[in-house]
């Protein structure tokens, strides 16, 4: 009789899985014959994106950026472009 009576209980267990794109990066070098009749050896394009979107985030309204100081602002997202040319 002198067992618990409290039961365990996961009522305010709360997810913390998080999902989401922090950095892409994608590069693409143009074959050589859509160059050569510029006189340009060699042309490569590329993308560069962050803070890109959130698979899953529990809570879209309270957002927090967990590599960052609680009284910080969110990282904004950037999206980048680069021409990388040789003549």
């Amino acid at each position: 009789m002198g067992g618990s009576v409290i039961a365990d209980s996961d009522f305010w267990k709360i997810s913390n899985f998080r999902c989401y794109v922090r950095n892409i990066s994608l590069n693409y070098t143009l074959p050589a014959k859509w160059v050569k009749p510029l006189h340009i050896s060699n042309c490569a394009v590329g993308v560069v994106a962050e803070n890109l979107f959130d698979f899953y985030n529990p809570y879209p309204k309270r957002y927090r950026n967990m590599y960052s100081a609680s009284y910080a602002y969110p990282k904004l997202r950037n999206i980048s472009m680069s021409l990388n040319v040789s003549f």
